[in-house]
């Protein structure tokens, strides 16, 4: 364990929690306080999939439904209404719908898997247009008051690059977190949607959000990634589908929320486990969801338990 936590220290980890057995079994900040909190990135869209399963389970979302249904036409950039209102929930939660970077139709849903961030900000909308309230509200009251989720905040991003606006002139909306609520999260996706002697989720819709979601990315369910599977494809243009699992060194059933710049929250069933990462890239270059030191720190991760 303390190789595990003196890698992530030496790895530009600014804050790290373990949890076994549901209880803080390593903690550690390095130049922070321990209530330091970030933007973490597309560990986001994990989050949002909750949401959006709880939503499912309130009868006011259906992953069928057609996402002009909920917003409107001209949701996209797209001028072809009808390809446009081909696009489902599902497709977004799955990164299938088709869109390009230009959120214009470039294939039919379901057909090609490429990471949008662009088309899955619009997933906010559909949550506040299928609640009737706002993401903040909502998140509140469905998600962070149940397991006890004080310091978090949906916040505008700064600056005017791609991820804080998109094509459109949109304002992109990060989620705002410590290392100690995004394992809170975490814990309660571990625990198949229990915290203490509340279902706050129901243990079927966590475990569909955990599947593979298309046979076009086996290592991606609903906006969670899934390690042990047979292949995958990383965020890219046009990214090739690999063999072997998203992350070699870690244990089989990990799944993931990963954000640029190594932000994580990892669930590992078989460990009874959960970690969380915040801090600056491990690689000290700017990375998309996956880098080099998912493999590596679970590698010592699952030393440590092997012990």
């Amino acid at each position: 364990m303390e190789a595990a936590m003196a890698f992530a220290g030496e790895q530009s980890s600014r804050s790290v929690v373990w949890v076994t057995g549901g209880r803080i079994v390593a903690e550690q900040q390095w130049g922070v306080s321990a209530d330091w909190s970030r933007d973490i990135a597309s560990a986001q869209k994990s989050v949002v999939a909750v949401l959006c399963a709880i939503a499912g389970e309130q009868g006011l979302l259906d992953y069928e439904t057609a996402v002009s249904d909920l917003l409107g036409p001209g949701w996209t950039a797209e001028d072809d209404e009808e390809a446009e209102a081909r696009i489902t929930v599902r497709h977004l939660l799955s990164m299938t719908s088709g869109l390009d970077t230009d959120l214009r139709v470039e294939a039919a849903p379901g057909t090609v898997w490429f990471y949008n961030n662009d088309a899955y900000h619009r997933l906010h909308q559909v949550l506040e247009a299928a609640a009737g309230t706002e993401l903040e509200d909502l998140t509140r009251s469905w998600l962070w008051e149940p397991i006890g989720v004080r310091h978090a905040a949906w916040v505008p991003r700064p600056g005017e690059g791609e991820l804080s606006v998109d094509v459109t002139g949109r304002r992109l909306i990060g989620l705002v977190m410590n290392a100690y609520d995004l394992a809170r999260f975490a814990l309660l996706v571990e625990r198949g949607g229990w915290w203490g002697n509340q279902q706050v989720v129901a243990g079927e819709s966590i475990e569909e959000l955990l599947q593979p979601s298309s046979e076009l990315n086996p290592s991606y369910g609903l906006l969670w990634w899934l390690n042990g599977q047979e292949a995958y494809r990383a965020p890219g243009s046009d990214p090739p589908l690999e063999p072997g699992p998203l992350v070699p060194g870690a244990p089989e059933d990990t799944v993931a929320a990963l954000g640029a710049n190594d932000q994580k929250a990892y669930v590992i069933r078989s460990f009874d486990s959960v970690l969380t990462r915040l801090g600056q890239s491990a690689e000290g270059k700017l990375l998309a969801a996956l880098s080099g030191f998912d493999g590596d720190w679970l590698s010592l991760v699952s030393q440590a338990r092997a012990g």
